[in-house]
């Protein structure tokens, strides 16, 4: 997904560096970097957004709060309702036993 949100991108600062009436602000160089650019503008919102998703999933953990992952509920019900299973199965030979021997 990364590579593919990077070459949209890429086809975007293309389109406006070949349009020859585009008004679009690029940042020149390390001593010309502007915060509004369309480059460095989107970079930051994305590393902001990174930022903040790490510490949304951090926090609540060192805060005390167990968050589970869907797929860690799935797999703990799945684990329940297998040996549930195994338990009726096991009481249904051990009826089938009873049943042949008397």
């Amino acid at each position: 997904n990364a590579r593919m949100f990077a070459l949209s991108w890429q086809a975007y600062f293309t389109m406006c560096f070949l349009n020859p009436r585009n008004t679009v602000v690029f940042s020149r160089g390390f001593k010309d970097i502007s915060l509004y650019g369309a480059a460095i503008g989107p970079l930051m919102g994305t590393i902001g957004g990174i930022i903040l998703s790490v510490l949304i999933n951090i926090l609540p953990e060192s805060l005390g709060f167990g968050v589970q992952s869907a797929l860690v509920t799935a797999q703990e019900l799945t684990i329940s309702v297998a040996w549930a299973e195994g338990k009726l199965w096991k009481r249904f030979l051990a009826q089938c036993e009873v049943g042949w021997q008397g």
